[in-house]
């Protein structure tokens, strides 16, 4: 079985400190679960890169990926 880790990081810089404090987060967890036997998944999303889809779809009530 594949587990799945999610790591969010909302910092303002490129790169902020807590994409690497999450980066270093996600590498113990691999770490971790791989010395397990198990597999794992890390995904990363930055807040960042969404804040402009997420204030026009606040604001407007629109998903500028629909469009």
């Amino acid at each position: 079985m594949t587990r799945r880790l999610v790591v969010v990081s909302a910092g303002l810089s490129a790169p902020s400190s807590t994409r690497l404090l999450a980066d270093q987060l996600a590498d113990a967890v691999t770490a971790a679960v791989t010395a397990r036997g198990e597999a794992l998944t890390v995904d990363t999303i930055e807040v960042r890169d969404l804040a402009s889809d997420l204030v026009t779809t606040l604001t407007a009530g629109d998903s500028p990926r629909r469009r």
